[in-house]
């Protein structure tokens, strides 16, 4: 790969017994790449993102922090609570409209209630220098690596 322009970052690579993350950078950008057995199979996710971009579309996270965006593209309000933190989204909401938070790497509870419905629980790791949208959709909240 650096033959075309990519560097890895060792010193930032995990491996264990059933997956692994690498990381490489470019001039202008990055990637990561995710690997994750699934069985017999092997998920790959390969996520690039370019620090110019995020910060010109208001997606850049705090230093040391991760970013959460909450959008709610349904046609009912919903309730999102996170650390005994409780947000509504309007019907419509769309990136970067919605609650945005900013949260220390770590894993995270999400409950989503939506009206006439029983509440669904989410949960989702963001590490350092990562924003996320978490959308509500009819089976519960997606979340979405945006940088």
């Amino acid at each position: 790969m650096a033959n075309r322009g990519w560097n890895e970052r060792v010193a930032l690579t995990r491996i264990d017994n059933g997956s692994a993350v690498l990381f490489f950078e470019g001039k202008t950008r990055r990637l990561k790449v995710n690997l994750k057995r699934d069985g017999d199979a092997t998920s790959i996710q390969l996520i690039q993102t370019s620090e110019s971009a995020a910060k010109a579309a208001g997606l850049l996270p705090q230093r040391g922090r991760a970013k959460v965006i909450l959008s709610n593209p349904a046609t009912s309000d919903a309730v999102i609570t996170i650390q005994k933190l409780t947000y509504k989204v309007a019907a419509g909401t769309t990136p970067p409209h919605g609650p945005i938070l900013d949260l220390l790497p770590g894993k995270y509870t999400f409950t989503l209630t939506l009206p006439g419905r029983e509440p669904r629980t989410e949960k989702i790791l963001v590490e350092v220098n990562e924003t996320w949208e978490l959308r509500v959709a009819p089976e519960g909240l997606v979340s979405v690596q945006v940088y």
